[in-house]
This record gives C-alpha cells, structure tokens and sequence, in this order.
C-alpha cells in the first residue's frame, strides 16, 4: 500500500532579521530570515482580542535568495509558499539539536513599489509577483521504504 501526505506552509508576515546570502558548495546560494506572522487570541482576563507574534525561520535558495536580498529589508511584508524541512546535527558538545525551517518554494512581495527585471529575464510586477524556480535536489539519508 502507498502512503503520502502533504507538506504545505503558507505564510503573509514581515521580515525581522535577514542574514547575507551565502554560497553553496554546489555553486548555488541561499540566504536565513526570520519572519513574523500574527496569531490573534482572546485576553482571558479582558476579553480584549490581542496579537502575539509567531517567528518563522524561512530559508530560500538561488534566485529566491537573490530576490530576498535585494528587493527586502527589515519590515518587508511578504507572502510565502513552501514547506517545512527538520536539519539535525551535533553541537560541540555532541548533543543532536534539531531545528525546523521554512523553505520557501514561491513568494510575493506584498509592498513592493517598483516593476523589475531579474537577472535571469525573468520580469516581476509592482505586485511583486516573480515566477521562482523549484528549490535544489537534496540528498537525504533517511532509512523510510519508499
């Protein structure tokens, strides 16, 4: 029997902060923001209705990346589309530590104010809409049969 799921996320939040893009081994290049989404919940002593900010790690790679980094900055409000991905590896004191990111696979730059032309041809609008390209194949060493 064949089993699947879905892995999906689907975000509209600001950027905090955002690290440099960096270089792959492969020759690529990917770039670390945080984003910050908000989860409205109910005061239970006032009952007033308040905003607690949930913080994003989000990854994007190549022309993602390149978007990212040159049309964004602190406060950029952004839509994105990807999905969740878990890294794992050793501390120095070989403990394992695990984190979960976003990655993204799709976005739109939901304040931006200008049209462009990337790099590749590719053009994007005022709305900040830009055809991405699908994420790097990554090898991965997990023991699941399928």
């Amino acid at each position: 029997m064949m089993t699947w799921g879905i892995n999906k996320v689907i975000l509209i939040g600001n950027i905090g902060n955002k690290n440099e893009v960096k270089t792959t081994k492969n020759g690529g290049c990917f770039i670390n923001f945080s984003l910050a989404t908000n989860v409205s919940v109910k005061d239970k002593d006032t009952g007033q209705r308040k905003e607690i900010p949930e913080w994003h790690n989000v990854t994007c790679y190549d022309k993602t990346a390149e978007i990212i980094d040159k049309y964004t900055k602190k406060g950029s409000k952004l839509f994105i589309e990807g999905y969740l991905k878990t890294d794992e590896w050793k501390d120095k004191d070989d403990r394992t530590v695990k984190t979960t990111k976003i990655v993204a696979t799709n976005l739109t730059l939901l304040d931006s104010k200008q049209d462009g032309v990337m790099a590749d041809g590719r053009e994007w609008n005022k709305n900040g809409n830009v055809a991405l390209p699908p994420p790097p194949d990554e090898d991965f060493d997990d023991d699941l049969p399928f």
